[in-house]
């Protein structure tokens, strides 16, 4: 009976951590990040979008295919998960190269790899 309980404790434990960390304020509408923007490109948007895309896809060892890029009149939003801050390091500044980039939005985290 205590394993049982303490298991249950432990996953009620884990869900606790799991929500209060999706649940923290969105800091990004103070800094004037407005993520709604990114949901519908027009068809400028859509040709940017490619144009990274392409970038990125000619750019040897690197693995872009989790990034998701949202553009909306010349910012570019970046969000997923890479294997190294090298890989992320790199995406940002390909596509920061591309022409009609004016700004990125970094949101790409790291995947921590387990020893």
């Amino acid at each position: 009976m205590k394993r049982k309980h303490w298991s249950t404790v432990g996953m009620l434990f884990l869900s606790l951590v799991t929500i209060q960390t999706y649940a923290q304020p969105n800091n990004d509408l103070q800094s004037g990040t407005d993520y709604r923007a990114f949901r519908h490109p027009n068809a400028a948007d859509k040709a940017l979008i490619k144009r990274i895309r392409t970038a990125l896809a000619q750019t040897k060892q690197l693995d872009s295919s989790t990034i998701f890029i949202g553009a909306h009149d010349g910012s570019v939003l970046l969000r997923g998960e890479v294997q190294g801050n090298d890989q992320a390091e790199k995406i940002v500044a390909v596509t920061a190269s591309v022409a009609g980039v004016r700004n990125v939005v970094n949101r790409i985290s790291v995947r921590r790899l387990l020893e």
